[in-house]
């Protein structure tokens, strides 16, 4: 009965009035409404009214200070969750649109809508509750025939409903037996509508339910499920009970030692749902306004204080994140990279509910820019991720600081409070646009975002000038090559790295923008900031900090150094590489890096040694520990099979930023011009794989790589979209001999 058994208990009150005609405009005779006590958290709004004859279409636009759930006639608008998302409250609010014309009926209708506080006034993190304001708020206005119909206003009634409590971290609680009644005229107040936009980017739903590979029974009666897979998702339970017991819906990650649910990873968050029922008639019931992160749920019934069994009808988990459409695949021959290509999928997926967040379990689930830098380019070869990271930039140029400093989380609900400024972080106002642009050729977009770029590296150049060319972190911490396996990379240097790095992505933006009147600034401070880095990072007194992986590949991938020095580093790196084992050592900083410059220097089968080592630390080793999403850190799970109780988030998406080598290393395909006008396929190939395919949807088309080692020989077929130009490099199977072809669109088979 989902959430419609709330509105069938509504009685239809009071005179059904029929309404006049307005402007056509989008709020135009709408006002801002709430409950008048401003402590009420989970209000429900009523209107009745009155239609004389069915228009040819009715748009209902809609948003709320906090998430909302609206019914017309009783029946839910719209599929989309945790509506109208989250978003710079205070700079840019979202509506949304609905055509509702299917559920008008002639004479009387009523329009009902449930609010929460959601991230407006609700929890932030473990960062406390009331943010943007202090109480949820509706706005709307439903128009006929392009002409308002209705409008909220001081007409409208509320009153509270069976919602009790709504926490996007701790859970929801409803009381099945509460009847509505002592609706009450509503509070009426403005507010700046100058902020409201329209949504252009998906919404987040729930999507097909996934039923447990396993549950299991315990003496209380309680029903623990394993769903076999970690994601981000609320529990829909089917069952019948009496009047007053309480359905409990609880969630974890992973199970303890004695099988019973871990909330190590939870820190603060409950993740825990409850329904107390009316009566003994069937009832399937999900949470309205919340979502969770977990593979195994209990349910458990209780009645009169104590557990009692009782038979579940059907236990299922609806996956919820943004819905983003698949863009690209890939497969090969070796069944782990294939587990981990889904790992990375799912842990994207998992956190991307409307902001690219860290975690979907604990209380945190904030939009860190050091992640979504990280894996944009991987998020983007996997789905069409341009209008959700679209959304993500407009919020971040929001809340930038008028200095230019750049806040840590997207969006900044505590400015002062999270800091600004960290490399890596930071730099997620030039390093995500700039991906976007070549990955969607997207001009309008780079130049939307041009000015929030500029101001990021013109702070940094700013203080630079004032510390021989160095920048240094001003406001904020220095979060650093963060959970490198063994000590970390020193701040100084990831702050010129970074600094050098972002002047270079602006530079290449102007020249792309044609703001040519900008380039001799940034040519000055790129020569001074290259300088000062070799001076002191090279050659000075700061080389003692050149002596990690990620110091070595930020060096290498940013091009720092002169020619003439790179083989000292690259041989320094295989040495690290060597002296760990043939392991990685590199954290949320230099990972994505470190492949791909193994395979530019010329050191294809020690990339493919690192990303295959199944011990500790690697990725496979989290497959080998069972991990079906990627961890925060890459010893979430011990060696010895114990939790690391310090880190302990199993579904962070940071370092499936190895994702995008999938697609351009293994697959070899990368934009050679911005949007793959001309796309370079320059499959790295291994023997052990034996083959691999990937495809990928670009605005042309799509473009595949497909190849396969036999008898010695790598066979390669390709396919290229209309318009489209091709620069093909075929390897042999030691990556170490190569044929070169430019094509046009086609499809076409190599051997070398």
């Amino acid at each position: 009965m989902k959430h419609i058994r709330l509105f069938l208990l509504l009685a239809i009150i009071g005179p059904f009035p029929v309404l006049g005609q307005g402007k056509n405009t989008v709020f135009s005779g709408a006002s801002w409404i709430g409950a008048p006590d401003t402590a009420v958290r989970y209000p429900l709004f009523k209107r009745n009214f009155s239609v004389e004859k069915l228009p040819g279409t009715a748009v209902l636009n809609i948003t709320a200070h906090g998430f909302y759930i609206v019914y017309l006639n009783g029946k839910r608008i719209g599929d989309g969750e945790l509506a109208p998302g989250w978003t710079s409250y205070h700079k840019r609010l979202l509506y949304q649109r609905h055509e509702v014309r299917a559920l008008l009926q002639k004479g009387n209708n009523t329009l009902t809508v449930q609010l929460s506080p959601g991230f407006y006034s609700g929890n932030c993190g473990n960062f406390g509750d009331r943010k943007y304001g202090n109480s949820p708020a509706l706005l709307l206005q439903l128009d006929a025939d392009r002409s308002p119909l209705l409008c909220s206003g001081p007409q409208w009634n509320w009153a509270k409903g069976e919602l009790l409590s709504s926490d996007i971290y701790d859970g929801e609680t409803r009381d099945l037996r509460r009847k509505l009644s002592g609706w009450a005229p509503v509070r009426v107040f403005s507010a700046d509508t100058a902020l409201l936009l329209p949504q252009d980017h998906p919404p987040v739903r729930k999507f097909a339910p996934v039923v447990p590979v396993k549950t299991v029974t315990d003496v209380y009666g309680r029903i623990t499920a394993d769903f076999g897979q970690n994601m981000a998702a609320v529990v829909r339970v089917g069952m019948s009970g009496k009047a007053g017991d309480t359905l409990i819906v609880e969630h974890a990650e992973l199970l303890d030692e004695n099988a019973d649910l871990s909330k190590n990873s939870l820190r603060e968050a409950r993740q825990t749902d409850r329904y107390i029922l009316a009566g003994d008639q069937p009832v399937s019931l999900e949470p309205w306004f919340t979502y969770h992160g977990f593979r195994y749920a209990r349910i458990s019934l209780k009645r009169n204080g104590g557990f009692v069994p009782f038979r579940a009808a059907h236990i299922a988990a609806l996956p919820m994140h943004t819905d983003l459409k698949e863009a690209g695949s890939f497969s090969c021959g070796n069944p782990a990279l294939n587990r981990l290509q889904e790992a990375i999928r799912q842990s994207l997926l998992s956190n991307f509910v409307d902001i690219p967040t860290d975690c979907p379990q604990r209380t945190e689930r904030l939009g860190w820019t050091g992640d979504a830098q990280a894996t944009a380019a991987a998020a983007c070869y996997n789905f069409d991720a341009r209008s959700f990271y679209a959304k993500y930039l407009a919020d971040l140029a929001a809340d930038q600081y008028a200095n230019g400093l750049v806040p840590n989380v997207i969006p900044d609900f505590q400015p002062d409070k999270i800091g600004g400024d960290a490399p890596g972080w930071a730099d997620a106002a030039t390093v995500i646009p700039w991906q976007l642009f070549e990955l969607y050729g997207d001009t309008s977009l780079l130049r939307l975002q041009y000015p929030a770029m500029k101001k990021w590296v013109e702070r940094m150049a700013g203080s630079a000038a004032a510390n021989n060319g160095l920048w240094a972190v001003r406001e904020g911490i220095v979060w650093g090559d963060w959970l490198a396996p063994e000590g970390g990379t020193d701040g100084g240097f990831l702050c010129q790295a970074f600094y050098c790095h972002s002047l270079d992505i602006v530079s290449r933006a102007a020249k792309a923008l044609n703001m040519t009147g900008d380039l001799a600034a940034y040519d000055a401070w790129s020569g001074s900031a290259l300088k000062a880095f070799r001076d002191v990072y090279l050659n000075g007194q700061g080389k003692r900090a050149l002596s990690t992986q990620t110091a070595y590949v930020l060096t290498l991938a940013f091009g720092l150094c002169p020619e003439e020095q790179k083989k000292e580093l690259v041989d320094k790196l295989l040495r690290d590489i060597a002296d760990h084992g043939g392991h990685l050592n590199t954290g949320y900083l230099g990972t994505r890096y470190l492949l791909p410059v193994l395979v530019s220097s010329g050191n294809a089968k020690t990339a493919y040694r690192v990303l295959l080592k199944q011990d500790y630390p690697g990725w496979l080793y989290m497959l080998g520990k069972g991990a079906t999403t990627l961890w925060e850190s890459w010893d979430a799970i011990l060696p010895d099979g114990s939790f690391n109780k310090e880190r302990h988030s199993m579904n962070h998406h940071i370092l499936g930023c190895i994702g995008e080598w999938f697609y351009s290393g293994i697959g070899g395909i990368r934009p050679v011009d911005p949007g793959f006008a001309t796309v370079r396929i320059a499959p790295v190939v291994e023997e052990s794989l034996g083959w691999a395919k990937v495809n990928y949807r670009s605005p042309h088309g799509l473009i595949s790589s497909s190849w396969k080692i036999s008898g010695g020989r790598v066979s390669l077929e390709v396919t290229i979209p209309k318009g489209t130009v091709a620069e093909i490099v075929v390897p042999n199977k030691d990556n170490t001999r190569f044929l070169t072809y430019r094509v046009r669109a086609g499809r076409y088979h190599y051997l070398n």
